[in-house]
């Protein structure tokens, strides 16, 4: 093969990949324009339909002082983040019966309000020693023993936060052991404590 037929043969080669490469390109784009119609960036913009998922994110707010926790809801502001799942420590807020610490979390509270469009999503869970039942271990997140003591902290719950807090979450992963004090979950327990915290939160909080 001379010089100028092997030139021609490695064009036309040439030519060939780069067309398969843009046929290509182009499905790619058409693939991701199909599969992300009516997609609109949620950081980039408010202005999204309802039925589009607004951002959201799981926070251990606990962790922050004053000043960090309001230059980190400013940067979750700026990201249009609108949702924080938070959890909130039965164990921590009422240690010893009728005894509570409310100074943690009227801080969080009171922080998340200055931000307007930033909803809590309060995850209410961990009973604390003396509402469990005997011989449970205190790291594990068991339901409590009295449901008559729960109903009586959320009531008192969401009665010191129903102007700042809509949105309650009873227990979290409830239907895996690691949620249920490490036993075999009960579906029967578990819906038991959901009517009864349902009904206490609305007499408190419609």
């Amino acid at each position: 093969m001379d010089t100028m037929t092997r030139n021609i043969v490695q064009l036309i080669c040439a030519v060939f990949v780069l067309g398969a490469s843009m046929t290509a390109l182009t499905w790619i784009q058409n693939a991701k324009n199909f599969a992300l119609r009516g997609y609109v960036d949620a950081t980039k913009s408010y202005d999204i339909p309802f039925r589009m998922p607004l951002l959201g994110v799981n926070a251990e707010l606990t962790q922050y002082d004053t000043h960090t926790l309001t230059r980190q809801l400013s940067q979750m502001q700026s990201a249009n983040i609108r949702w924080i799942r938070q959890t909130f420590r039965w164990d921590q807020i009422e240690p010893q019966k009728d005894e509570f610490n409310w100074t943690l979390w009227d801080s969080i509270v009171t922080s998340i309000d200055n931000y307007p469009e930033i909803q809590i999503i309060a995850v209410i869970q961990h009973t604390p020693t003396w509402a469990r039942p005997a011989d449970t271990n205190s790291s594990h997140t068991v339901s409590p023993e009295n449901l008559d003591d729960f109903t009586r902290f959320l009531q008192i719950f969401t009665s010191r936060y129903s102007n700042s807090i809509d949105y309650y979450q009873i227990w979290d992963a409830p239907n895996l052991s690691s949620g249920w004090g490490n036993e075999i979950p009960s579906a029967e327990q578990y819906a038991e404590m959901l009517e009864t915290a349902y009904e206490t939160i609305h007499s408190r909080d419609s």
